[in-house]
């Protein structure tokens, strides 16, 4: 039997954690540390406190200081993710929409994507993790196994786990996977772009009457979970996204 085993080090460069609304400095100090622990230093912060960097996020952050005065703030989600390929968000296993990897799962996918992609990893705030809009956009969801009675995890864990989880084959060269490479050489989306083709196809949809106002919603999370499970690489999406500019310009909105 032809052995398809693979052993792929992450690329650090290529890995972005997002903290999505943070509340509290020393989770955000904390993150820091546990990041650089494992040789990640891509932070990105959506929405946090104005006073992020004070006292007690610089003390939490013992030697990663550097970090956190690297990382990028920004003031809304979408433009958190925008340049990324690889959309990992961490949940505590409520939502279902989606089937849950397991972290060795996500961890081991991640890094052969990081090879020629951007992966990034989203953490959500401490009282409500991610909201369902942000979840939506996710190409995976992934799930930490904890006691099912008390099973929320402080972010700062959270990402030290999913690090450690990340890059421990760059450290033990462990054999992460058993399954032929699905990303090698394989450029994917931004997720600028995927929005861009969202956009074509929704207009598409209105202009062909096939949208109704009530089902709207619906049916586009319907078609984005069914494009997330296609996995194309960027030149497929290009190609679509042509046809759907060509069949836009030439079908006229119909009348209200």
């Amino acid at each position: 039997m032809t052995d398809t085993s693979t052993n792929f080090e992450c690329r650090q460069d290529n890995v972005t954690f997002v903290l999505v609304r943070p509340n509290y400095l020393g989770n955000i100090g904390s993150t820091a540390r546990a990041m650089k622990n494992f040789g990640l230093s891509n932070l990105t912060l959506v929405s946090p406190p104005n006073n992020y960097k004070d006292a007690e996020a610089r003390m939490m952050a013992v030697g990663a200081f550097d970090l956190l005065k690297s990382a990028r703030v920004c003031d809304s989600f979408p433009e958190s993710i925008a340049e990324a390929s690889l959309i990992y968000g961490t949940t505590s296993g409520r939502q279902r929409a989606q089937t849950l990897l397991t972290i060795q799962e996500a961890a081991a996918e991640a890094a052969e994507a990081s090879q020629h992609n951007r992966v990034a990893f989203l953490f959500g705030d401490e009282k409500n993790g991610l909201g369902n809009e942000e979840l939506a956009v996710c190409h995976r969801l992934v799930h930490i196994p904890t006691n099912p009675t008390f099973s929320a995890l402080n972010i700062a864990q959270a990402v030290c786990i999913v690090g450690y989880e990340l890059t421990r084959n760059n450290a033990f060269g462990t054999v992460m996977r058993n399954t032929p490479p699905k990303y090698t050489r394989r450029e994917l989306p931004t997720v600028k772009e995927e929005n861009e083709f969202f956009t074509l196809l929704e207009e598409f949809l209105l202009k062909t009457e096939f949208l109704r106002t009530f089902s709207r919603e619906v049916v586009l999370n319907d078609l984005r979970r069914l494009y997330q499970r296609m996995n194309p690489n960027k030149r497929e999406l290009d190609l679509v996204r042509g046809a759907l500019r060509k069949a836009n310009r030439s079908i006229p909105t119909p009348e209200k």
